[in-house]
Parts: structure tokens; C-alpha cells; sequence
């Protein structure tokens, strides 16, 4: 019998699945003006802000990114500095659109192109930028050197000469993508991992919504999996009005490693385990990778038994957890630490039938 390498699983892969074209650069702006080069000027980002990467420092590794947004007057413009290892992106508003005169804020552009000239920074291009797409019917696979990006139905995955790197969800949070909403996906290389944007449009509508994801090199999963013990009587303070998942017991303890962020992948593997084994099921999955969303204050849509679930009087719920819950001001402001356990939960409630 013959075993093949990981690299050799990373060839195969390639030749097997078509992949996508991979652009130098998406481009969202209707009038054809590319990318805004540095210098920025409130001019080049009038009506062309898009959510994308366009700088980099080359001796930190330092990404300088936008996050845009069509509005009434220009497009809604922030930026970032963002650094290997952050935990968070720290974005600064350039222009504000929401009234018929936009707002220009003058000091946080010049802060950002004085730092572009003491970092020397140079245009930076995305390591992966798929066409967009408003769905994935078959696997496409794109290499570059010895990444490999294998994006399918409801993940990206990033392998590094076979071996995994990253993995991201890239369906929105907490609802199902619309019928023609359109889905734009950017990977740039960041220290040792990977900063990631995904831009979701729906025809009808004159603004997007984005999200930037982090994705570090990941530690293999322990042959040994080590399951959480249930948390017996969990279930019986649960609230008749309070959705709690049947299998309520079983999960708890998974939500309290969540929520103080020590999930293991050893007991990670231990959940997969167990919901291989049906002692917990798809329901407490989701009530399990959605509490990121829940410490932003997210309406659930999708799963609307959710928000009675986290926003009741929460005696039911772990301490560690009931604490978060609202925490964050907004989306941006929860700890990316907690999306990459979102993901990792995710990977295993999808793989039940």
C-alpha cells in the first residue's frame, strides 16, 4: 500500500477540481477607477472605498486596509493598520456619508498616509481573490507556491504543502445567503497567517455588509479527544420561555471554554466525537458557534429561537458567558480570538447530516 504526502494530497486535489480564476484584484467600483493608490485623497476615495487590503509595510509585515460602504453623499471610508497577531482590527473613519454633504475627517487621512511614508509601504496584492460568486456548486481549488486554497460550499481552507493553516465559514453570521446576493472573497498574507474580507452585495440593496476574518496557522487535532463532561441539572434551569437546546446538559460545558476562550482543539475533537455519537446534536451546535454574535447583540433570523435563548434573563446560561452577552458595542469590537472558535465549532456542526 502506498501512502501519499500531504503535498502529494494538495497535487491531487488540484488536478481534480477546477479552480476559480484568481484576478490580481477585485474590483467593486463601477466606473472602473481601481484600487485608490497612496498617497489616499478624499478625491480617488469619493465613490470608490472598497473592503479590501492595499498596502503593506515590508519590514513589519503591516497591512494598510479599507473598509468601505456605498452611502448617500460618497462612500463611507475607514482604515487600518492592521499587525500580525492582532487580536482586533482598530479602524478610523476618513469620510462619513450618511447626510447629503459628506464628512471629511481630515487629521485621521493624514495620520494614515504619514505612517504609509514612514513604513515605506508598497501596494500589496491578495494571496487568493476568487471571482465573485453567489454560490458553490463543486470544490475549486487555487495554488499559489505552496498554499493551497480549496473553497467549497461553505468553507475556505488554507494548506500550507498539505498540511491545514486556516479555515473560515464565509457564509454570513446568524442567516442564509439571499437568492442572488453576491459574495466576494480577498485572502492576504499576514506574519504567519492569513487576514481575510468577505464582502456579501445584494443586488436590490445599495449597501453591503463585510467581514474581516484572521486565520493563523492551526494546531493539529490531538488523536486523543478529550470530551467535557455534561454538566448535570443545566437543563432544569432553563426557563419554559427559553429555548434551551434538548440536549442542554451535554453542551454546557463546551459554552463555558468558549465564552473564556480555553477550547481546546483536544476537546474540540471531543465534541466532534460526541456529536458523531448523537449525545448532542445540530441544535446545541448552533447555540454553540452563534455566541460570538450574541455578545454584539445580533438578531438572529435564521435561527430566531436563538434570541431567546441569549437575550432572556440568562440564568440558564454559563457565567463566563452571561456576561458577554451585549458586551461588544458592535461586531468589530468581540475579540477575533472568538471567530476562529466560531469557525472551528462550525467545521463539526456541518458535517452532521
Amino acid at each position: 500500500m502506498h501512502t501519499l504526502t500531504p503535498m502529494a494530497v494538495a497535487t491531487a486535489l488540484t488536478a481534480l477540481f477546477s479552480g476559480l480564476a484568481a484576478p490580481a484584484r477585485a474590483d467593486r467600483d463601477p466606473d472602473g477607477e481601481g484600487i485608490p493608490p497612496l498617497p489616499l485623497t478624499f478625491k480617488a476615495l469619493e465613490w470608490n472605498c472598497p473592503a479590501t487590503c492595499i498596502a503593506v509595510a515590508p519590514a513589519s509585515g503591516r497591512l494598510l486596509c479599507l473598509n468601505g460602504n456605498e452611502g448617500l453623499s460618497c462612500d463611507d471610508c475607514e482604515a487600518a493598520w492592521v499587525d500580525p497577531g492582532q487580536s482586533r482590527i482598530a479602524w478610523r473613519s476618513l469620510q462619513s456619508c450618511g447626510q447629503m454633504e459628506p464628512a471629511l475627517h481630515k487629521g485621521a487621512l493624514a495620520a494614515i498616509n504619514a505612517e504609509a511614508a514612514k513604513l515605506k509601504a508598497r501596494a500589496v496584492e491578495p494571496e487568493f481573490a476568487p471571482d465573485t460568486f453567489t454560490r458553490v456548486t463543486e470544490p475549486h481549488v487555487h495554488q499559489v507556491g505552496e498554499l493551497t486554497f480549496v473553497l467549497d460550499s461553505r468553507t475556505l481552507r488554507i494548506m500550507r504543502k498539505g498540511t491545514p493553516e486556516g479555515e473560515l465559514a464565509w457564509a454570513p453570521i446568524g442567516r442564509a445567503l439571499e437568492k442572488d446576493e453576491e459574495v466576494t472573497i480577498e485572502s492576504f498574507a499576514l506574519g504567519g497567517g492569513h487576514l481575510v474580507a468577505v464582502f456579501y452585495k445584494n443586488p436590490e440593496f445599495v449597501r453591503g455588509e463585510t467581514r474581516w476574518e484572521m486565520l493563523s496557522k492551526q494546531t493539529p487535532t490531538p488523536a486523543d479527544a478529550t470530551p467535557l463532561a455534561p454538566e448535570t441539572g443545566a437543563r432544569a434551569k432553563c426557563a419554559p420561555d427559553a429555548n434551551c437546546p434538548p440536549d442542554y446538559d451535554p453542551i454546557v460545558p463546551y459554552m463555558r471554554h468558549f465564552c473564556a476562550q480555553t477550547l481546546t482543539d483536544a476537546e474540540l475533537a471531543g465534541l466532534r466525537t460526541q456529536a458523531r455519537r448523537g449525545e448532542l446534536g445540530k441544535r446545541e451546535l448552533i447555540a454553540l458557534f452563534n455566541l460570538r454574535g450574541a455578545f454584539h447583540g445580533y438578531a438572529f433570523k435564521a435561527e430566531k429561537w436563538l434570541n431567546a435563548f441569549y437575550y432572556g434573563s440568562g440564568a440558564w446560561l454559563p457565567d463566563e458567558c452571561r456576561r458577554l452577552i451585549r458586551a461588544s458595542a458592535t461586531e468589530k469590537d468581540v475579540p477575533t480570538a472568538f471567530a476562529t472558535l466560531r469557525d472551528k465549532v462550525k467545521a463539526i456542526w456541518s458535517e452532521l447530516p
